[in-house]
């Protein structure tokens, strides 16, 4: 084993550790998402697990695709309409709340 030179097996290939999500640095991304290795061995890669930390949402093998739906549940007041600014995970509290009778509106809170 590469890094490790104790970890040996006789008439077969060595079981070596290699947990993906640590070696080369973690392969998803930072900050958003989590990276787990479920059989952290060389005899199984591919098999690491991002998932986005604002949702359920996951990817196997690569980097999850992470919305973030700031409007759902609805965050303004009764009788106020909310638009997403943006769906992505890092973007935060740039929804837009409206009146519905009125036509007042607030960002990144209830109007």
């Amino acid at each position: 084993c590469v890094g490790s030179p104790t970890l040996q097996r006789v008439a077969g290939p060595a079981d070596c550790t290699w947990d993906e999500c640590v070696v080369g640095g973690n392969p998803c991304t930072a900050g958003t998402q989590t990276c787990n290795d479920p059989t952290p061995t060389s005899q199984f890669t591919g098999d690491f697990m991002c998932t986005c930390n604002a949702n359920s949402a996951y990817s196997i093998g690569g980097v999850a695709t992470c919305i973030l739906d700031e409007c759902t549940p609805n965050p303004c007041g009764v009788g106020q309409t909310c638009a997403e600014g943006s769906n992505a995970a890092n973007s935060r509290y740039d929804f837009t709340c409206q009146c519905a009778a009125l036509a007042i509106t607030q960002i990144g809170a209830p109007a």
